[in-house]
């Protein structure tokens, strides 16, 4: 279990997001999630928020967003096929946490910038006050 997000739930509990080894020995990861009443013991929710397998893309650093509607947005890394570079910011969105639709297209691409040769990973979510 790598990278983890938590976002605290309307009932007050709260959803962690996390990467997870597809299979033992393999850079194949999911995007899964565990769920808690108190943020301190943790249960593993049954089957995969995200799969590498959705149009062959390497996920990776889950970051999630409660959009004022109560829906999510989720913004992660991702490489392969899809994600012409090595390390876009991919985006998918859901309306319980639970099942999610990847969005087309890249959110931010490493090649964005003349001149940039490198890969996104992480990404970070600021809500900002205005």
């Amino acid at each position: 279990v790598r990278e983890p997000n938590v976002v605290r739930l309307n009932d007050g509990s709260y959803r962690m997001y996390y990467i997870e080894a597809a299979s033992v020995g393999t850079f194949t990861w999911h995007i899964n999630s565990a769920v808690s009443p108190d943020g301190m013991s943790w249960t593993a929710e049954p089957g995969t928020r995200i799969a590498r397998s959705v149009g062959g893309v390497q996920v990776g650093s889950p970051e999630v967003l409660t959009l004022p509607d109560g829906t999510y947005r989720m913004y992660f890394s991702g490489s392969g096929r899809l994600a012409t570079t090595a390390g876009n910011i991919l985006s998918a969105t859901s309306p319980d946490g639970v099942n999610w639709v990847r969005e087309p297209g890249i959110r931010l691409s490493a090649g964005d910038q003349e001149g940039d040769q490198g890969a996104l990973w992480s990404p970070a979510i600021v809500t900002l006050c205005v």
